[in-house]
């Protein structure tokens, strides 16, 4: 049989098979009990551990939608403001494109003013010609005509005729009269053309 020793006293004691196999299975349920409980404590832990990874990776999910709201926003307000200086860059170029159209539309009307002034100017100086032409045409005909008489051009600029025709005798001496000749080339005739 087998002995135990007393914790106190120290003296031997033989046990008998029954409270041997009672002992045993004290211990063994002891034992069992403190396994039981640090297989909880272990359960706990791990479920503890695994809350605390769900936690982080929610919270990651949560930092990466953060992420992506926050990309997607500054995307958005970069594309804004891109826009912003497309809109006032072809605002800037449309003005400026108007401004250039203005100046060339200023351009053109005062070249057809300077045209139209240079044409008015042509026509007058080709009027004063036709003038000029026709004034020595009638006083080479009036002296071809009149062989002894005085004829004398008119200053330019001066009231009255264009050309004056002093007449003499045949001799040429005696002054009988003087007449006065004015020529125009026009449509109708006006008599505030004499003076």
């Amino acid at each position: 049989m087998d002995k135990i020793k007393c914790i106190y006293c120290g003296k031997e004691f033989e046990i008998s098979e029954a409270f041997l196999d009672h002992i045993r299975t004290k211990e063994i349920t002891k034992v069992e009990k403190l396994h039981e409980e640090e297989i909880l404590k272990y359960k706990q832990q791990v479920v503890k551990a695994e809350e605390n990874e769900l936690q982080v990776r929610k919270q990651k999910e949560l930092l990466e939608d953060e992420k992506r709201k926050f990309e997607l926003e500054k995307q958005r307000q970069l594309d804004a403001e891109r826009q912003k200086i497309r809109e006032s860059t072809l605002k800037e170029a449309d003005e400026q494109t108007r401004l250039k159209m203005k100046e060339r539309d200023l351009t053109i009307e005062r070249l057809n003013k300077q045209l139209e002034e240079a044409k008015r100017t042509a026509s007058q100086g080709s009027q004063q010609t036709q003038g000029e032409v026709q004034e020595l045409d009638i006083e080479k005909a009036l002296k071809d005509a009149f062989p002894t008489d005085m004829i004398v051009p008119v200053d330019k600029g001066e009231a009255g005729a264009d050309t004056k025709q002093i007449v003499r005798s045949p001799s040429g001496k005696t002054i009988c009269g003087v007449i006065l000749w004015e020529s125009k080339r026009t449509k109708n005739w006006s008599d505030g053309y004499r003076s």
